[in-house]
């Protein structure tokens, strides 16, 4: 069993860099924002001063952000959330970004069950895929994902497989949006000019 750690960007630099050292001896897989993303330069630091593999980041969004990270190098594994970080479309150059410096992908999950499946996907299909983040209580038995769509993200024996389905493999449950509680919002063209 390999341990990640997640730090929930919560640490400062001297903290960041105690914690790592502390946790060398484990054999961690890696050590997961435990610094804010906001500065490249600090986890440059940060990855100099220990020998934990460093992986950034779900709230790095787009590849002209995630350019640093990769080029100066701040991460060894980089972790985008493909739906906050610009799409599949985007993702995906992200993914090859990262792999043009030989560097594996992690997907960031917590968003929702759409955008684990659409993740699913895209893991599926490029090279550098490491491992899927998945939160297995939101996913598995009472998990609020079922609650969305018809089927869970099957994983068999630790390994992610798809279903042969058309679309995602998955669908949103028919009452989801005529439930009581169901909050429905449309953007038109005209909302998109405004922005």
């Amino acid at each position: 069993m390999a341990i990640a750690i997640e730090g929930h960007a919560r640490w400062d630099l001297p903290t960041a860099t105690r914690i790592a050292r502390a946790l060398e001896p484990y054999d961690i897989l890696w050590l997961e924002e435990i610094m804010p993303p906001d500065n490249v330069d600090a986890y440059v630091r940060l990855k100099q001063a220990t020998k934990i593999s460093i992986c950034q980041s779900e709230r790095v969004f787009t590849r002209y952000n995630m350019r640093a990270w990769v080029e100066k190098p701040a991460a060894d594994i980089i972790m985008p959330d493909f739906s906050w970080g610009g799409g599949i479309t985007e993702g995906r150059k992200i993914c090859s970004l990262a792999d043009t410096y030989f560097l594996p992908i992690t997907s960031h999950d917590t968003i929702g069950p759409v955008a684990l499946w659409a993740a699913a996907h895209l893991m599926l299909h490029i090279p550098n895929a490491l491992i899927m983040e998945i939160v297995r209580s939101y996913t598995y038995a009472e998990g609020w994902y079922n609650d969305v769509v018809t089927d869970s993200i099957p994983v068999k024996e630790g390994h992610l497989c798809l279903p042969d389905k058309p679309g995602l493999g998955t669908r949103l449950r028919e009452d989801f949006t005529s439930r009581p509680n169901a909050r429905i919002e449309i953007t038109t063209e005209a909302d998109i000019k405004k922005w």
